[in-house]
Parts: structure tokens; sequence; C-alpha cells
């Protein structure tokens, strides 16, 4: 199988993240993958691509206004690297990318899957992409959502050519969640772009009202974003200066997780996320708001996790203390969070995105 992968980039997100696992993926069983970012990426994608997988940027940089000009020198770009690709199939990930793949694609005889990665209904893409994602999505051959709700929001026409798939669990290679860990370190981690939407500003704030009554403990929130300033000027307005910490994006996060002793999500809003996931395989007991939609989807409330009412902080603040202050209750849950994999490993979702691209072969052909 040739197949062609269109991702706005190769950065530190989830849905990057995804990608690389994917296109590894199929690059060990002998598909011939290329992918194509639209960035102008100086630096080696953030993450590992195996040695056969193909990446080529288009080396497009955008204004951060919406322009005609640039989205017609996108769609010329990427039709042209589409072409010399010669793909079977061709795979889109993100709204934004989507639309322009469609666009780019017009009159191509190829099949084209295109993947939302993030909640359609919450993630705001602007109201002329918004109208442009509805006009071309039903372009497509086959679009794939991270939850059932997800799908729900698109028309009865794209539902038809709808798949739930959500993220894979990909491990490290050699990874065993029963060695090696290093537990007592009395350390909350949290994972995400530092944005509105990942909620860290709830997580402080939370973390704020028990840190007197925890004075052990710390938070250590991992990733990197437009939102640092103002979260370093809340954690000090909060006097959590030596109690939270903000190191910035890390390839190593199974090593970070493995010395934590609890995971949060305190996000607004989630696709199916990979963090959570990572953490629960780890064999951490997990918090997180039951926040529209991935969440509810992966945590088995009271059993891997635990689910809180959506950006409450105060269920939150209390959940947070009454597993740091009951390890019996953290073991409990440790002990069936690393069912997760068995649940969403990669062997079993990289089988539903095969019969979804089987599916757009045998639709286009």
């Amino acid at each position: 199988m040739k197949l062609t992968m269109v991702i706005y980039s190769l950065d530190s997100g989830g849905a990057e993240r995804v990608a690389s696992n994917m296109a590894n993926y199929w690059a060990e069983k002998k598909w011939a993958v290329t992918i194509l970012t639209l960035t102008n990426e100086e630096e080696p994608p953030f993450y590992e691509l195996h040695p056969d997988v193909v990446h080529r940027s288009l080396a497009f940089k955008p204004r951060p206004y919406f322009s005609i000009r640039d989205m017609v020198k996108r769609k010329l770009v990427l039709r042209q690297a589409i072409a010399e690709s010669m793909p079977h199939v061709l795979i889109s990930l993100i709204d934004n990318t989507n639309i322009s793949t469609l666009m780019a694609t017009i009159g191509m005889d190829i099949p084209v899957v295109i993947s939302e990665q993030s909640t359609p209904g919450h993630h705001r893409i602007g109201r002329i992409r918004d109208v442009l994602r509805h006009l071309t999505y039903p372009l497509a051959t086959c679009l794939t959502v991270l939850t059932q709700e997800d799908l729900m929001y698109f028309s009865s026409t794209l539902q038809r050519k709808g798949y739930v798939i959500p993220s894979p669990v990909a491990l490290p290679s050699g990874f065993h969640h029963e060695e090696e860990l290093d537990r007592g370190t009395k350390t909350i981690i949290a994972v995400g772009r530092l944005s509105n939407e990942k909620g860290h500003d709830l997580l402080m704030k939370a973390f704020a009202a028990i840190a007197t009554r925890c004075p052990e403990w710390s938070v250590t929130i991992w990733g990197e974003g437009k939102l640092r300033t103002e979260l370093e000027t809340l954690r000090n307005h909060l006097g959590l200066q030596g109690r939270v910490f903000l190191p910035g994006r890390t390839k190593r996060i199974y090593e970070k997780m493995k010395r934590a002793d609890l995971f949060v999500m305190p996000s607004r809003y989630e696709g199916f996320p990979n963090a959570l996931c990572e953490a629960m395989a780890c064999g951490l007991p997990v918090i997180s708001f039951d926040c529209p939609n991935g969440p509810r989807n992966i945590i088995r409330n009271n059993t891997d996790g635990i689910l809180v009412a959506p950006e409450d902080i105060g269920a939150l603040s209390e959940t947070m203390e009454k597993l740091i202050n009951k390890p019996k209750i953290r073991a409990r849950l440790a002990l069936h969070a690393p069912e997760i994999v068995e649940r969403f490993g990669l062997e079993k979702i990289m089988k539903m995105w095969e019969t979804v691209i089987y599916d757009a072969v045998s639709a286009s052909g």
C-alpha cells in the first residue's frame, strides 16, 4: 500500500503524535508512507519517525489571519506534492488541514480520508473556516472521528461516511508498566499545550485550595504554548512558586509519568487525549474533568480513574485531596489503569484504520 498523510506540522501535540505512530506502524509493515507537513520545519520532527517514512515539509507560512491568497497558494503547493507522491489513499488529520487537502484534491482520482482529531462541537476554527469545513467535508471519501458524540456533530450524509476510531495507545519499545516505577515523589503531573482548552489554570486554582494541607506535594505541568506567561503569573499570584512547575516539552513523557504519583487532566474539552491514556498505561491513578468528549470514553469511573464535573474547581480540589490522603484508593485505581492498553492498543486501533483505508479504496474503485 502506498499511503500519503497530510498534517499541518509534526510538533508535540496529540494529533502529531497520532500521525507519527500511524506512519511508523505502517512503515514497519512495509507500506510506502509519505508525510506532508505544511509548515517550514527547519528542525527535525518532534516525534521520531521510522527511517522508511518519507517526510516532506511544504514550507508554507500562512498569515495569522484568513487570506484567500494563502488558501490558493496552499492548495496549489499541496496538490503538486500529492500528485508527486502518487498514493493509493490520502489521509488528512486536523480540521484546517482537512479543508486544504479536500480543496487541493478536487478532480484528482485519489480516495481521501479526513480525520477530526479534536471535538468539532467545541473546538473553534473561525466562521469562514467553519463554512469551508461544511462545504468541503462532503467531498471526502471517508471521515473518521474520535468518539460517537463527535460524529453526531456532522450531517447525516457525512455520518454515513463516518467511522469512530479512538487514538491508539502506542507504548515505547520494551515498555512494562510494572517495572522501573519510582513512585513516592508526591508529584501530581499534567500534560498538554499551555492553552486555554487544556485548563491548566483550573488545576492551579484547585491545587492552591489544598496546597497548605498537602505541603509535601507539588504539580508539574509538561507542555509549551502561548499562555506560558499568563500561567506563570497566575502561579505566582496564588503563591505556588516552588510548588507548581512548568518545565516545557519533553520527549520522555513516559519516564516523567513513571516518577509521578497522580495524573490530572483539567481540560475544558478534549478529543481523545493521548496523555490520559499514556498515564493510565503507566499505572497512574488519574483524575479528569468529565469534559466533552474523550475522557468519559476512556475512564471507567471509580474503576481505573475518577471523573469530576466539568470545570468544577471545588470538586477537583476535593478529589485530589482525597487521593493524596488515601494511597489505597490510588493503588486500586492504578491496578486497573493499565487495562487501557488492551482496550485501545495500537494493533487494535490500526486494524480499524486499515478497514477505513480499504473501504476508501473500494469506494473510489
